[in-house]
């Protein structure tokens, strides 16, 4: 069970839309940029700099059928640790207030649909469960997960504005990827306003979506 206290997070058809591009291949290079295109004249939050590590782990026996798990350590100011499932069938049994987040003092956990935009323009969906906690990964992570530095270590800086989040990681290898998320519900509503407000503006001007989760990418070495 998560920590006593813990905060559940949202609604359980909370959702994140994104589209994520690599700028080699074509479309605005700058974090500042697209920020700029999306929300002229609105006002931009100061950004946050984090670092992120990611670890290989080995699967709990309860981790539900049809998950990859992943674990990763950002750190701002202070470091903290994020357990995520990530699946197709639909959120996983128990119910997320049950659930037992393998960390050790885990204070958030939520669930979230989460929609990506990729080549073809269709959007994929996939479902998540995650949890953090504040401390290293060597601090909150059981020995049990077998937590492993994969030696991927990814800079990310976080633009928002007016509802919109533009993330541009600077990825192990040195390639950059932009990424542009807003949140809202798992709902048809929803999904077409990201697609007009965001996606329909980005692909005319070259952006090339990728197939590949945020994840993914950053834990890639």
């Amino acid at each position: 069970m998560l920590a006593s206290g813990a905060a559940v997070a949202g609604p359980s058809d909370a959702s994140e839309f994104a589209i994520r591009w690599a700028v080699v291949e074509g479309g605005p290079s700058k974090a500042a940029e697209v920020m700029a295109l999306l929300k002229p004249g609105k006002e931009v939050e100061k950004p946050d700099v984090y670092s992120v590590a990611y670890f290989s782990v080995t699967l709990p026996a309860d981790a539900p059928s049809g998950f990859t798990a992943g674990l990763r350590e950002p750190t701002k100011k202070t470091p903290q640790s994020t357990w995520k499932y990530r699946g197709e069938a639909g959120f996983p049994a128990p119910a997320l207030a049950q659930w037992a987040c393998p960390l050790k003092n885990a204070d958030k956990a939520k669930d979230e649909v989460d929609y990506s935009f990729a080549t073809n323009g269709a959007p994929t969906k996939a479902y998540s469960r995650s949890c953090t906690a504040r401390g290293t990964v060597s601090q909150v992570a059981p020995a049990a997960l077998g937590a492993k530095p994969k030696g991927c270590t990814v800079t990310m800086t976080r633009l928002e504005s007016d509802g919109l989040k533009v993330e541009e990681w600077v990825l192990a290898r040195g390639d950059v990827v932009l990424e542009v998320s807003m949140e809202g519900l798992d709902t048809e509503e929803s999904l077409k306003k990201f697609d007009i407000e965001v996606r329909a503006k980005l692909v005319p001007l070259g952006v090339k979506p990728l197939n590949r989760s945020k994840s993914e990418l950053g834990a890639d070495c």
